[in-house]
Order: C-alpha cells, then sequence, then structure tokens
C-alpha cells in the first residue's frame, strides 16, 4: 500500500512542480524585448524648389535574423524627418540594415546616392529586460560614425547657369548677384557697364543711351515770324540810305 502511494505521489507531484517552474520562465522571455525606430531626414537645397515632390527611402536588413518594421519603405514629401519603425527585438545582438534612396527621377534634380549602413545593437539592460543602441556609417567608409542619416538632394531652377553636378541633367544652381533670368523682373549688367532695364514682354532689356539729351528753347506765346521782321528791318534800312544819299544831292 504504502509503495502504490508513494508512486502516486511521484507520477502527480513531481510534473506539476515541474510545470509551475517552467511558467514563470516563459512569461519571462515573452517580457524581454525591446523596440526600436531608425530615423532618417531629407533635405533639398536649391532656388524655387517646386512643391509636392515625394522622395523615397529604403531599409534592407543585411543580417539574416534581423528583424523589419511593417514598412520598409517610407516616402517624405517635399523634404523633412521620419523614421523605420517600430521595430522589434527579443535577443540581444548586433542587427545590420542598409538604407538608401530610390526616388523617382525628376527633371532638374540631383539626388543624394548615398548608402547608409546601420547597426542596432541590442544588450541586457542593467535593470532587467533589453535595451538598444543605433549608429550609422556611410557605405566606404571604415570608421567615423555618421551623425545622422541624412539624404541631400539639389534642385536647379531654369536659366539657373551652369551644370549643377551629378544626377539628372539641367542648369546649375542660381547664384545671388549674377545675372538676371528671363522674366524675372531682374535688371542685367552687361560687360560696358550700361544698365539694361527689364523688358515688359519679350524679356529683352532696353538699352539706356549715354548720348546729351538737346534742350528744346522755352515758348514764350509769341508766334511772330522772325525772318519776316528781319526782311522788314533791312528794306527799311535801305529806304533810309537812298533819302540820305537824295538828300544831300540836292543840296549840292
Amino acid at each position: 500500500m504504502y509503495q502504490k502511494i508513494k508512486k502516486l505521489l511521484f507520477h502527480t507531484l513531481v510534473p506539476a512542480v515541474l510545470a509551475a517552474m517552467m511558467v514563470p520562465t516563459a512569461a519571462f522571455a515573452q517580457e524581454s524585448s525591446c523596440t526600436a525606430s531608425i530615423p532618417v531626414e531629407i533635405q533639398v537645397t536649391g532656388s524655387a524648389v517646386p512643391s509636392d515632390v515625394e522622395y523615397r527611402l529604403v531599409l534592407e536588413a543585411v543580417s539574416a535574423n534581423a528583424p523589419m518594421p511593417a514598412e520598409s519603405q517610407i516616402i517624405i514629401k517635399n523634404a523633412g524627418k521620419s523614421s523605420f519603425g517600430p521595430i522589434t527585438y527579443s535577443s540581444p545582438n548586433d542587427y545590420e540594415y542598409r538604407i538608401y534612396q530610390n526616388s523617382d527621377a525628376q527633371n532638374r534634380f540631383t539626388y543624394d546616392d548615398t548608402v547608409y549602413n546601420v547597426t542596432v545593437r541590442v544588450t541586457n539592460g542593467a535593470e532587467g529586460g533589453l535595451v538598444s543602441e543605433i549608429w550609422a556609417v556611410k557605405d566606404g567608409e571604415s570608421s567615423g560614425k555618421a551623425d545622422n542619416i541624412l539624404f541631400t538632394n539639389h534642385y536647379s531652377r531654369p536659366g539657373g547657369g551652369g551644370g549643377g553636378g551629378g544626377g539628372n541633367p539641367g542648369g546649375g544652381p542660381y547664384v545671388p548677384g549674377g545675372p538676371g533670368v528671363e522674366g524675372d523682373g531682374l535688371t542685367e549688367i552687361v560687360d560696358d557697364g550700361t544698365p539694361l532695364a527689364p523688358g515688359f514682354g519679350d524679356g529683352n532689356g532696353t538699352q539706356i543711351n549715354d548720348d546729351p539729351i538737346p534742350l528744346a528753347l522755352p515758348k514764350t506765346g509769341d508766334t511772330t515770324n522772325l525772318a519776316l521782321w528781319a526782311a522788314l528791318m533791312a528794306v527799311s534800312g535801305g529806304c533810309l540810305v537812298f533819302l540820305a544819299v537824295t538828300g544831300r544831292r540836292r543840296d549840292a
């Protein structure tokens, strides 16, 4: 009888104790996780940049076990900041990613083709649980962490000057103080130093001449013909001379 009770206790209590010990362990493992988000930013330089332009950034996993966020591509309109995440991590490790720009090419835009190698390091926290640390290095650089994951695009407005470097073809950036652009209301300064006033319809400047402006005689309101007066005075003078000569002959 004693042996039967001993076997019954062994077969019932031991499994129950083992099950009770496993439950807290499983709960702790489930709670031991953390989340992280990878911040990114896009800036656009240039003059008169068009609005409502979208730029696409892509996140790729390099490590085979690197978890991914719900969206591996994000769209940033015009410019600004965003982030990939949140990404959930459940075990300590170094997780490697790659971030680059894959925007749809548009005329007169030059796109930043930098590739960032991103590391998310997950470690055990001092107070339990997991903590994460994020840093990025530009592709091709062996050392030196980037201050942030920043992509700088450039827009060259029409008529802005020479080429703007790599990327899509187009004019260079606008240079303040340089020659004016047709239709922009600026005054063009030519080599001889003569200013050209802005045009009103065709964008061509109007030449300002340096020739002296002739002065017009003021009008006094007298409409008498001066030539007629001169003729009358000449005739009168001739008559006076004739009369004087004739008078002397008579006296003689």
